[in-house]
């Protein structure tokens, strides 16, 4: 109705256009909407997606590393994160998945999930 972009919402599950540009940046589609395109950087947009699906499934807040981390990735998604960032994030991880892999993860979030609707 004002002819503004729609806001993002955040989908843990979203799959990227994998469109690489030679440098290995990933084009976040959002349907078709030319206003949310954004170059990130492949390993910015990774640890901006494990730190998005670890909130999804703790269901809890996250705590202020991992916080000003999310800020940091966000804010500076054209470059890679440091490597200190990377630690905290797999570190984090870690201790409240409990050596779980990202499939299973992404299961039982699909399962709060499609349980919620009924």
């Amino acid at each position: 109705m004002i002819n503004q972009a729609e806001l993002p919402l955040f989908n843990p599950l979203k799959i990227e256009n994998d469109a690489t540009q030679g440098n290995n940046n990933v084009i976040e589609v959002d349907n078709g909407n030319q206003a949310n395109h954004r170059q990130w950087k492949d390993l910015a947009k990774q640890l901006s997606n494990a730190i998005n699906i670890f909130i999804a499934y703790w269901e809890k807040s996250i705590n202020r590393i991992l916080a000003e981390i999310k800020i940091k990735v966000y804010e500076n998604y054209s470059e890679a994160p440091e490597d200190r960032h990377i630690k905290a994030v797999n570190t984090c991880l870690k201790r409240i998945l409990h050596n779980k892999i990202l499939k299973d993860v992404q299961k039982v979030i699909i399962l709060k999930n499609t349980t919620l609707l009924y």
